[in-house]
């Protein structure tokens, strides 16, 4: 059976009764070609998902060449589970778009190949993967490609459970994008774990909100918690009070350096007095101590 799928054409493919699907050994639907997947009715489709193996032996590249218009209808929950992680590392996003986030419940090791199609994320998937516990799968290359408006309505319990490498490879506009409470539910190491330059995203308000988080940051991320400095300025006082002080100032000083420049007069008149007979003894003694020092 295996080699004849093999060879299959996409009419060919149309002809096989859906109850055949049922019960297809493992390793058989793998063999379908990819220009015969479209082929699938949604009849065949149904009986695929209702099978032990379910979606497990689906090829990812048959998968994105389904028609979804018929494969849609019928897509249930086990079916995504059993798919092979492969199928949503590569799912293009117009695909992804077609399919009902209410049947999206991925297993872990399917979120860990989430890449591309997490740009289309809207907030019914996001709840989904919460609701399926599997917020802690979801990696970085997923993450930071979450539309910000998207991860500004995750619920912060999901957000505790997102690891540290997650967040660390968050935009600048997701962080922008959080409430200062979904700051708040981060933990100490998570909020080390953002980087530089996404952390400039935090505004005063998760600081306040989360006054610690400062002790937490990477050094180049400790400018969003330095406040603003405001100077101080003194009060104008009114002119009238101003002045009156101007004015006698400067008169003061006027006066200051005229006085400064003025030349001194003489106020009293001094008279020479002649020697007298009182002072002869003193000039002789000063002759004799003269004459005396000479004949030494």
């Amino acid at each position: 059976p295996r080699l004849a799928m093999f060879f299959l054409s996409k009419d060919q493919l149309k002809q096989i009764p859906p109850s055949t699907f049922r019960n297809l050994p493992q390793g058989v639907l793998s063999s379908v070609p990819i220009q015969a997947c479209p082929g699938i009715t949604s009849q065949q489709f149904a009986a695929i998902q209702s099978s032990p193996l379910s979606c497990s032996d689906l090829e990812p590249e048959c998968f994105d060449h389904l028609n979804m218009s018929t494969v849609l209808p019928t897509l249930s929950p086990i079916c995504v589970r059993t798919l092979k992680p492969d199928v949503f590392y590569d799912i293009p996003t117009d695909v992804f778009l077609k399919l009902s986030p209410s049947v999206l419940v991925f297993t872990p090791r399917q979120l860990e190949y989430l890449s591309g199609v997490c740009a289309v994320f809207n907030q019914s998937h996001v709840d989904v993967i919460y609701k399926n516990g599997g917020c802690q799968y979801l990696r970085g290359r997923c993450f930071e490609l979450i539309p910000a408006a998207v991860v500004a309505t995750i619920n912060g319990r999901c957000l505790q459970e997102l690891g540290n490498t997650t967040l660390a490879k968050m935009t600048r506009e997701q962080i922008t994008a959080l409430t200062p409470d979904q700051f708040s539910s981060l933990s100490d190491a998570q909020i080390g774990s953002i980087q530089y330059p996404a952390c400039l995203g935090i505004n005063p308000a998760y600081i306040t909100s989360r006054p610690s988080a400062c002790s937490h940051l990477q050094p180049m991320c400790l400018s969003v918690c330095a406040k603003p400095v405001t100077l101080a300025l003194p009060p104008r006082r009114p002119i009238s009070r101003v002045m009156p002080f101007f004015v006698v100032s400067t008169i003061f000083l006027a006066f200051c350096m005229l006085a400064k420049r003025r030349p001194a007069t003489t106020t009293h008149t001094e008279h020479r007095r002649a020697p007298t007979s009182e002072d002869t003894p003193l000039l002789i003694d000063a002759k004799q101590t003269y004459s005396g020092y000479k004949n030494l």
